[in-house]
């Protein structure tokens, strides 16, 4: 529980850097469907948007709806795919 409300905060918390500089948007939408985090229609919206900042808030929009259990998910893939952004975004949490 509370590695997923840690994930929730920091998912929140940190929604416009991780709008602006998660580049494999693709990528992690592709581990959330996979893993059944994100509905097909949610991962076809992503997949249509035009630019990686719009692909980010289509996915926001399916990890408001999904709750902590799904931002954990994403947390946990994108520190997977992208732990310096992770890291760096969490220096300046304290």
């Amino acid at each position: 529980m509370a590695q997923s409300q840690h994930s929730d905060g920091f998912v929140d918390q940190h929604r416009a850097s991780l709008i602006q500089n998660v580049k494999e948007v693709l990528a992690i939408a592709d581990r959330m469907l996979e893993k059944k985090m994100i509905h097909p229609e949610t991962y076809s919206k992503i997949r249509g948007a035009t630019t990686r900042q719009d692909q980010m808030r289509e996915l926001y929009t399916a990890l408001d709806s999904g709750g902590p259990i799904v931002k954990a998910e994403f947390s946990k893939i994108l520190q997977d795919m992208n732990l310096y952004l992770v890291q760096n975004l969490s220096k300046t949490c304290y």
